[in-house]
C-alpha cells in the first residue's frame, strides 16, 4: 500500500547556513525581522511512469523551486546535488505536479529520494544551487527546518513463465503500469536479444495491476528454445494507437532500466 505523507521538516544545521535578514533601521530602533518564505508539500511513495515523480500539492509563499535528491548512507538527502530536472513553481497552489529525473540517473526498486523545496532568490528563473553559493537555497519553515518529504519509488514490472506457444498466442503472468499503455511482444534476434523496433504482437493494459495477459502473436514461425521479449511501452499520446517509434509510445523505464523481460519458447507437451 502507498503511503501518503505530508510535509516533514527535518533541522537545517549541517546543511546550510541560515541567518535573519533584517531592515535598515536607525540606531534607536529596533531591528526589524524580514520574515522568510514558507511552504509545504503533499506527496505519496509511488510506482514511476517515465522516471517522473508527482506531487500532490505544493504551497509556496514565493516562487521558488521543488527539486528531487538521492538519499545518503544515513538516510538524510543528498544536498546540493539533484538528480531531477528542477522545477520552477509559482507563488500559491499547485496541485499534481510532475518532475523528472534526469537521463542519467540510476534507481532501484524501493529506493528513498527526497523530494525538496527551494527558493528562486538569485537570477530569477535560473536554479542556481551549488555547493558553491547558498543562491536558491532549500527553503526552510519558521523553525529554520528544511521543508522536504522522502518518498519511496517502485518500478513498473512484468513477470512471464517459459511457456510453449498455444493458439499462436503467449500469456503473461503479471503485468503492473504506472500508466495505460501497451504490452508488446519483440522477436530473438537468432543471439538472445530483442529484435527493435519491429514487434511480432501487442495488447493494451491499463494502469494497475493486471494478470494472465494474452498476447496474440503475428509470427508464426517460432522454434523451441528461442526467446521471446515482452516489452511495456507508455500510451503518449493518450490515442489508443501504438505508433513507437514514428510517434511516441516510448518504452516505459525506471532509471536507466527499459521495463521488458525475456522468456524461452518451450516445446508443447
Amino acid at each position: 500500500m502507498l503511503r501518503k505523507h505530508i510535509t516533514r521538516t527535518f533541522l537545517a544545521g549541517g546543511l546550510l547556513l541560515s541567518s535573519a535578514l533584517f531592515s535598515s533601521c536607525k540606531d534607536d530602533d529596533a531591528p526589524e525581522m524580514m520574515m522568510e518564505p514558507g511552504g509545504s508539500l503533499q506527496v505519496a511513495d509511488q510506482m514511476l511512469s517515465a522516471n517522473t515523480i508527482r506531487v500532490d500539492a505544493i504551497s509556496m509563499d514565493k516562487a521558488g523551486w521543488v527539486v528531487v535528491h538521492k538519499a545518503s548512507a544515513a538516510g538524510g538527502p543528498v544536498v546540493p546535488d539533484i538528480i531531477s530536472i528542477p522545477k520552477q513553481l509559482p507563488a500559491g497552489s499547485s496541485m499534481d505536479v510532475a518532475i523528472m529525473l534526469r537521463e542519467d540517473v540510476s534507481l532501484q526498486e524501493g529506493e528513498t529520494l527526497w523530494v525538496m523545496l527551494h527558493t528562486d532568490a538569485g537570477v530569477m528563473g535560473t536554479y542556481e544551487f551549488d555547493a558553491s553559493t547558498s543562491v536558491d537555497a532549500p527553503l526552510t519553515d519558521a523553525q529554520g527546518n528544511m521543508v522536504m518529504q522522502s518518498i519511496e519509488v517502485m518500478s513498473a514490472a512484468i513477470i512471464a513463465q517459459d511457456q510453449p506457444i498455444s493458439n499462436n498466442s503467449v500469456v503473461i503472468d503479471e503485468v503492473r503500469a504506472t500508466v495505460d499503455g501497451w504490452l508488446v511482444i519483440h522477436n530473438d534476434n537468432g543471439m538472445g536479444e530483442p529484435v527493435i523496433p519491429a514487434i511480432i504482437g501487442k495488447t493494451w493494459v491499463e494502469a494497475g495491476t493486471t494478470t494472465n495477459v494474452v498476447v496474440e502473436l503475428d509470427e508464426t514461425n517460432l522454434q523451441p528454445g528461442q526467446k521471446l521479449f515482452p516489452m511495456l511501452h507508455v500510451d503518449s499520446p493518450a490515442d489508443g494507437e501504438y505508433t513507437f517509434p514514428e510517434n511516441g509510445d516510448a518504452p516505459e523505464v525506471f532509471g536507466q532500466n527499459i521495463i521488458m523481460v525475456n522468456f524461452t519458447v518451450e516445446e508443447m507437451p
